[in-house]
């Protein structure tokens, strides 16, 4: 039953790859939305599971962008964040195709928003859908000289449950305001998959916007589930974790957060080589020799052009 308050239009994106046995749970939860006005767009990035046949059958509302192939996260969402943009959304939520959204989570985060101009992100509590008691992510804090998702982990106690500002958020669950993305850009795409949501929320700080979380609006996420799958994929999440957090980091940090991301390499390094001899680890040192060397030298650098600004 819609029974919120009308703060504006807002657009729901959900990226899938091949999640058709995700979109019945996440998109029922989307259907019992309490929030008044808005539209889900699932971008389908080159499914071959029946993906999009489900959903035109089974949620005939949902619109579709259908990809040839997987284009990535970043890229992924920004074709459906700028034909929102274009339609007039006044605020974008993402969501994870594996996750479960309580049926106020919308309505929650747009209120939180709608509250204060000068915000522009509203961070979820995000929970583990296998064991709801322990966290996923209560948005994004500075940590180490770089953005982490807070409370990972954490046996959710209500430690994290104050309203207050943060970095930003995990676009797993999230809400971006529409004045914020035509300022400072939509995601870099050449990200793919990983960081890019660390490194907007980066840049939305830099650039004077507040972040907010929100615990009242609540997800649930199954955490890791596609790349813990396969280890190739997981092998390639790790380098390009890595390589991602290095730029981000050479674009936006000061340089005490630089010396400090750069301290925690020098340790991790030989550490995680001696749990690679030991077979205990698949990372060995060198994802850490690589970050510090795209961190300091000179060298290919991902550029703020490949960064979407325009409607399309």
């Amino acid at each position: 039953m819609k029974t919120g308050t009308d703060y504006g239009q807002a657009a729901v994106i959900v990226v899938n790859w091949n999640g058709r046995h995700f979109l019945d749970d996440c998109l029922t939860a989307l259907e019992k939305q309490t929030y008044p006005n808005f539209e889900v767009t699932l971008v389908d990035n080159g499914s071959t599971d029946g993906s999009v046949e489900f959903v035109r059958e089974r949620f005939p509302g949902v619109r579709i962008i259908g990809l040839a192939e997987n284009a990535g996260f970043a890229k992924a969402n920004n074709l459906a964040i700028a034909r929102a943009l274009n339609d007039g959304a006044q605020y974008v939520a993402l969501l994870n195709n594996d996750t479960k959204a309580d049926e106020r989570w919308l309505e929650h985060l747009v209120r939180a928003m709608a509250s204060k101009s000068d915000i522009g992100i509203c961070a979820s509590k995000m929970l583990r859908m296998d064991d709801p008691r322990v966290l996923d992510s209560a948005g994004h804090i500075f940590k180490w000289g770089r953005v982490f998702d807070r409370g990972v982990g954490e046996i959710d106690a209500r430690q994290y449950d104050d309203r207050l500002d943060i970095v930003g958020a995990c676009a797993g669950a999230c809400l971006y305001r529409r004045e914020m993305l035509e300022e400072i850009g939509l995601f870099d795409e050449r990200f793919g998959s990983y960081y890019e949501d660390a490194e907007l929320s980066w840049r939305a700080h830099n650039r004077g916007w507040r972040a907010r979380f929100v615990p009242e609006a609540v997800v649930l996420h199954r955490r890791g589930g596609t790349t813990k799958s396969d280890r190739r994929i997981e092998q390639d999440m790790n380098m390009r974790y890595a390589t991602n957090v290095a730029e981000t980091v050479k674009k936006h940090a000061s340089l005490i957060q630089k010396l400090t991301v750069s301290a925690s390499c020098l340790i991790l390094a030989p550490f995680r080589q001696m749990q690679k001899w030991l077979h205990r680890s698949d990372i060995g040192g060198d994802l850490y020799w690589r970050q510090l060397k795209r961190l300091w030298l000179p060298g290919p650098q991902l550029s703020n052009s490949e960064i979407r600004r325009e409607p399309i």
